[in-house]
């Protein structure tokens, strides 16, 4: 079910213009065609984009660069970095001997309903604006693909994410299950336990460079529509909250920081398979028959803690539970120097 709803994800991002490369050479041909001309239809949408007053000139021009900068990206990589994934993932599921694990119905209702509210913001934009002419719903159309094409790549990210954290889970499962059992090697299993973690860590090292642009670009944009809505009703002369703006930049915030909670429940996985090992630490008994398991169990403990789960954003900071409140707090200070400069103007 989740290798299906991959699947599925990489095809709508394709539609909206995502270049995937296919193993027949036709394919690719005919599919580097149509991303090409969706790519052409969404600058010249965008570029132009009938706009009301001088706030909606940085948002589009933002809008533009974020759209060059995303169709170069997707050229130059593809979804290359997501079969390299799945692979190792599915090396990790033949020797943790797990199921494949299905798509939870809260994970699919949460997903469903940033898909809704990118709907409801071009309504909404669509309804505020007198304008009607074929121009204007060509740039609507051509930011409908911008936003779902940033929507879905999103999604696809965090479920690489999450098939991580499960995996992590199912090795501290195992690890709890198989050494408390009698008769077992337990120095055979700490190996097999830290061989999986090794390949865990090689599997998040595969998602490379591509995956911390489009986490950083999230980011960036995520700040950037916070201070665009701040700007707009700081300026507008009824102090007029937009719901619409209002709901997309929480949206955006709240997809932009899904990752971080998601890798933060790997670090605790691993923290609990060290708590594990530390308690089968403290209930080996002292003597010469048992100290090779508790040297074992030892350099294990001191593997995890020299090489622990992270995924690092260009040697500047690692995404976990803290970056999300470094965030908003950076967000809600920059929103306050912009309303006391708009009460300045």
């Amino acid at each position: 079910m989740l290798y299906k709803c991959i699947n599925f994800i990489i095809f709508c991002n394709f539609l909206c213009g995502s270049y995937v490369k296919f193993s027949k050479f036709y394919m690719t041909l005919l599919s580097t065609l149509y991303c090409a001309s969706i790519s052409v239809f969404i600058l010249y949408g965008m570029y132009s984009r009938p706009l009301i007053n001088k706030f909606y000139i940085w948002s589009n021009n933002y809008c533009i660069i974020d759209t060059i900068c995303f169709i170069l990206f997707t050229y130059i990589n593809g979804t290359v970095y997501v079969s390299k994934f799945l692979r190792k993932i599915s090396e990790i599921d033949g020797k943790l001997q797990l199921e494949r694990p299905k798509f939870s119905i809260k994970t699919i209702f949460f997903f469903f309903f940033i898909f809704v509210e990118k709907i409801y913001y071009t309504l909404e934009y669509y309804a505020h604006n007198d304008v009607s002419t074929t121009l204007y719903k060509i740039s609507i159309a051509a930011w409908l693909l911008y936003k779902y094409g940033s929507f879905f790549n999103s999604v696809l990210i965090n479920i690489l994410f999450e098939l991580t954290r499960q995996r992590m889970k199912g090795l501290r499962l195992t690890l709890e299950h198989n050494i408390n059992q009698d008769g077992v090697d337990k120095v055979e299993e700490i190996n097999k336990t830290l061989d999986i973690y090794k390949m865990i860590l090689d599997t998040n090292k595969s998602l490379g460079y591509i995956v911390k642009y489009y986490i950083i670009r999230d980011f960036f944009a995520a700040f950037y529509y916070v201070i665009i809505t701040t700007i707009g009703i700081s300026y507008d002369s009824k102090k007029r909250i937009r719901p619409h703006m209002a709901v997309d930049a929480v949206a955006n915030i709240i997809m932009t920081c899904l990752p971080c909670l998601i890798l933060q429940g790997v670090i605790n996985e691993q923290a609990n398979i060290k708590n594990c090992l530390a308690q089968e630490f403290l209930k080996c008994p002292v003597g010469e028959g048992h100290s090779r398991t508790r040297d074992k169990i030892k350099d294990a403990i001191k593997y995890l803690e020299w090489n622990p789960f992270m995924f690092r954003i260009l040697n500047i900071f690692s995404l976990n539970l803290t970056v999300p409140l470094y965030f908003i707090n950076i967000c809600s200070t920059y929103v306050i120097v912009t309303v006391q400069f708009a009460k300045l103007a």
